[in-house]
């Protein structure tokens, strides 16, 4: 990502929990391959890197994880920063429920009847016959549901979800 162009973010939410995540995996295959001190260090990386981006790119105002661009400044776009954060496990199931409620199963941000679009519906940057669901949004997603859906949510949502009976399946 070329950091010298004005604006373009430098510190990323979504980038950073996929390495969060690959950090984690190496600590499990560290730990499976009977090596605890590797383990415990990428898992202190992993967890290191969790509370940096908490710190980061978190604003507790709006409940929201935004990109940070070249001057320090938090890009408030509401862009699907969250689901990495979400599928790669980084929030705590409190901070996973006040997001869900506030956004992600919320019909005004996320919630929609064909769920996830790449911008928030409430974002003043959501175009629906444009970028809304371009990017990483609903078949990404939905993919990657089988990661984190029945952690956070629950099994039965996630059967739910699966079949014809959840919302999303009804266009």
């Amino acid at each position: 990502m070329p950091t010298h162009v004005n604006g373009w973010p430098v510190v990323a939410p979504d980038l950073s929990a996929v390495i969060y995540g690959n950090r984690r995996a190496l600590a499990a295959m560290a730990e499976a391959l009977d090596k605890p001190q590797e383990s415990r260090r990428w898992a202190g990386a992993a967890e290191d890197l969790r509370l940096a981006t908490f710190e980061a790119c978190y604003s507790a105002e709006d409940e929201f994880f935004y990109d940070r661009d070249t001057f320090g400044a938090l890009r408030k776009i509401k862009e699907m920063q969250l689901m990495p954060m979400v599928s790669e496990g980084m929030l705590s199931p409190r901070q996973f429920q006040r997001i869900w409620d506030r956004y992600l199963g919320n019909p005004a941000h996320y919630g929609l009847p064909f769920q996830w679009p790449s911008i928030a519906a409430s974002d003043p940057h959501y175009a629906p016959k444009g970028n809304a669901w371009t990017g990483a949004t609903f078949l990404n997603w939905t993919v990657r549901a089988v990661q984190w859906m029945p952690g956070y949510l629950g099994t039965e949502y996630f059967h739910s979800f699966m079949k014809a009976e959840h919302p999303v399946h009804h266009l």
